[in-house]
């Protein structure tokens, strides 16, 4: 999207980003497991706390976009 908007415009990416990110941690939070799920030999292992450390990433990562938006505007970048 980024690519075919102009550079008044990119504040559409930018919403669009935090949307992105609210819906994937609400979708996690939805359909998380209730109890640990091992699969293919123990290679793949789901579990609450996998779930919550996603959903903490999730934030951290908006935390982070918020943040730089302001820093990236100061700078014209």
């Amino acid at each position: 999207m980024d690519l075919f908007l102009d550079d008044a415009r990119r504040i559409v990416t930018f919403f669009l980003s935090l949307l992105a990110l609210a819906g994937t941690a609400w979708v996690t939070a939805r359909t998380g497991v209730d109890v640990r799920t091992v699969a293919w030999h123990g290679t793949y292992v789901a579990d609450p706390v996998g779930s919550l450390l996603k959903v903490v990433a999730y934030g951290a990562v908006a935390v982070v976009f918020l943040y730089s938006y302001g820093y990236l505007q100061v700078r014209r970048c």
